[in-house]
Order: structure tokens, then sequence, then C-alpha cells
């Protein structure tokens, strides 16, 4: 019989990890658009225009990629949230029985 094991303690820790490097490329991104800002104000022309176009369509594309990640992270704790939970209800089950 195969029976399914699940590690809540190395899912929570891989959790908590993701989310602290979720936090660490959020700040990341928010100083290279800060850079990016202040550049802009000491640099002038079309080379100027050019960049911050391109820029800024890349912070887009990576802004649109960090909700994707924010969305896993998420789907990883709801995913944690079920399994205690099931955990917790099985061992009432189980501990119901043994009456």
């Amino acid at each position: 019989m195969n029976e399914i094991g699940v590690d809540l303690y190395r899912l929570r820790q891989n959790i908590r990890r993701l989310d602290e490097l979720y936090a660490a490329a959020c700040a990341e991104i928010e100083a290279l658009a800060d850079f990016a800002a202040s550049a802009d104000i000491f640099w002038d022309g079309e080379a100027n225009t050019a960049f911050m176009m391109v820029l800024g369509e890349d912070l887009a594309a990576i802004s649109a990629f960090m909700v994707r990640i924010r969305r896993a992270v998420s789907a990883c704790n709801r995913a944690f949230s079920l399994y205690t939970q099931c955990e917790r209800e099985v061992g009432n089950m189980i501990g119901e029985l043994s009456r």
C-alpha cells in the first residue's frame, strides 16, 4: 500500500525561505527602479528616452513575474494550511476510534 507523506516542517521552512527571497527580490527591484529614476534626472536625449522606455518595459515584466511568484508562495501557504488541517482531522478521527 502506498502512503502519502508530507514533511510539514520542511515545507514550512521552504515557504519561509521563499518569502524571504521574495522580499529581498522586491527590495532589489525597488532599488533598481529608484536608481533609474534618479539617473533620469542627470541624463537627457534620445538615448535616455530609449533606455527609460526599455527599462520601464523590463520593470513591468519583472512586476508581472513577481505577481506569479507571490501567487505560488501563497499556494504553498495554502497547501501547508490544508495539510496541517487534514493531519489534525485524521488525528482526531483516530483518537475517537481509540476510545
